[in-house]
């Protein structure tokens, strides 16, 4: 098959597994739902190797990368590198995010 179509409004919860779905072998994608004040695990990809890029689609909250906390923005990338700890937090409104991964070092 040359192509996927998976609709998101299909799942169903917090986390939409679209790598699986997609059943892309070439890198990690999962769509997170989140309502407001509901925050992700805190943790890292060091045992994976995985760098993580979030991707904001609409809301707000904010990422905890380490110490730092970044303002999650529609439209606004960020790269979190394996060994950082990571955790998403939804405000008052709301968070969907996007969330891509893959090994460092697989496009260079």
């Amino acid at each position: 098959m040359s192509h996927r179509i998976v609709d998101v409004a299909a799942f169903e919860g917090r986390r939409k597994p679209l790598r699986r779905a997609l059943e892309s072998s070439g890198f990690a994608l999962d769509q997170f739902d989140a309502d407001p004040g509901v925050g992700g695990f805190e943790h890292d990809e060091v045992e994976s190797g995985q760098e993580d890029v979030h991707v904001t689609l609409r809301g707000d909250g904010v990422l905890r990368i380490g110490e730092e906390e970044v303002r999650p923005a529609p439209g606004r990338c960020v790269l979190v590198t394996p060994e950082r700890r990571r955790q998403v937090v939804a405000g008052d409104g709301g968070l969907s995010y996007l969330v891509v991964g893959g090994l460092r070092g697989t496009f260079a």
